[in-house]
């Protein structure tokens, strides 16, 4: 169909793959390990993010794997879905 058709062609102009999937949340705390200067620090947080850098076929890539409390799950969807329609208005708006 021609959204199908447009979205290919925005996002390899761009070089970028939007996508999400919810597994599981974490039921209960979420905590993060930052360590600054030699001194640690654990901090509950209501989501965490690791960013992963790799080549898919020699291009340059990025993934980021979201970690969310199941108390932050809706929130964080409503954010996504935000995201997405923002993205969905530029891909629409850089063909017209």
């Amino acid at each position: 169909n021609k959204w199908c058709t447009l979205r290919n062609k925005w996002c390899n102009l761009v070089g970028l793959v939007v996508h999400y999937r919810v597994e599981y949340p974490i039921n209960d705390d979420l905590y993060e390990l930052t360590i600054e200067k030699g001194n640690s620090n654990l901090q509950k947080v209501p989501f965490s993010r690791l960013m992963v850098n790799f080549y898919y076929n020699d291009i340059p890539s990025s993934s980021i794997i979201y970690v969310i409390t199941k108390s932050h799950l809706n929130n964080f969807l409503e954010k996504m879905n935000s995201l997405e329609q923002k993205i969905i208005t530029k891909m629409k708006s850089s063909f017209e």
